[in-house]
């Protein structure tokens, strides 16, 4: 089982613990995207259940107008119909052409684009997506 918890601190930060969980994508109000990528084992991997030693916290300033997005990898490995998966930079792709929108257009702006490449073939997996942005 994997894990990301991200927690959207007062004082402007984003703090992130990653447990084998796809990297989440920070997009920076300006334009400029980066995967968030701790190091972390996935759940139930560590011995002795010395979780917090498998795990790294990472502390990111997260400014006015910044957006994180998370999702399960029923997003990136969607198959389209040649059989190609819409992956990492087909979601960064989108993130950077939506990011002045709200987040639930961000995030229906994705879901359209990866149902457009999927076209006809087959959902195979769970498609999970959360947009978050830091207010002024």
């Amino acid at each position: 089982m994997t894990l990301a918890l991200v927690e959207l601190t007062p004082d402007a930060g984003l703090r992130l613990v990653r447990a084998g969980h796809l990297p989440p994508l920070l997009v920076r109000a300006g334009g400029a995207a980066e995967w968030l990528t701790p190091r972390g084992l996935a759940l139930g991997l560590g011995r002795d259940g010395r979780f917090a030693e498998l795990c790294e916290l990472a502390e990111v300033p997260f400014a006015a107008g910044d957006l994180v997005i998370l999702y399960t990898d029923g997003v990136t490995e969607t198959l389209g119909t040649a059989g190609e998966e819409y992956g990492d930079e087909r979601l960064r792709a989108a993130a950077l052409r939506l990011r002045e929108r709200s987040c639930r257009e961000i995030r229906e702006g994705i879901l359209d684009d990866l149902a457009a490449f999927r076209g006809k073939a087959a959902v195979t997996d769970d498609v999970t997506l959360v947009v978050a942005r830091r207010r002024a």
